[in-house]
């Protein structure tokens, strides 16, 4: 089993808004989250899969992925728009309202959406999204990670990382 690692960004973010990043108690993972709402994320045959779990209860699966870059871009759109929310800010959007070029929103299935992309000539994907979550990673997949972590902003406007 390879252990995961999260970038230093994701880290950051994850103190900022409150929340904890701890080994899952069987070691299988990690869960990040707080009192109310956790993200258990587990990798297997190199595929993540994150569940949700609200107040001691698995609601599903959120995300299931084989790409690393979009697992830590997820991420950082949970704990940026956790932060903002414990701001009394709006959610978090690091880009436009529409996804981008390239981009394919399978919305078919109401309650799981599939998106798929093309980064560095090969197709990628992410699934088992929930509607709302799909079109957000979808308005995310262009940029960097540094660009979604810089979209957070404290109340003032200022860059919460610089």
């Amino acid at each position: 089993m390879t252990p995961i690692t999260l970038p230093q960004a994701v880290l950051q973010l994850a103190a900022e808004s409150g929340a904890f990043v701890s080994s899952t108690s069987d070691g299988s993972g990690l869960e990040i989250g707080d009192s109310e709402t956790n993200h258990v994320v587990r990798r297997a045959h190199d595929v993540f899969t994150v569940d949700e779990v609200q107040r001691g209860r698995t609601t599903g699966v959120v995300l299931r992925t084989a790409e690393e870059a979009a697992l830590f871009r997820f991420l950082a759109l949970i704990l940026g728009s956790r932060w903002r929310a414990a701001t009394g800010m709006g959610e978090l959007a690091p880009a436009p309202r529409d996804p981008p070029e390239g981009t394919a929103l399978d919305t078919s299935d109401w309650r799981h959406s599939t998106v798929r992309w093309v980064e560095g000539g090969t197709e990628r994907w992410a699934d088992d999204l929930v509607d709302y979550r799909a079109a957000d990673l979808a308005r995310t997949l262009v940029y960097p990670l540094d660009v979604v972590v810089a979209a957070v902003r404290e109340p003032s406007g200022a860059p919460v990382f610089t």
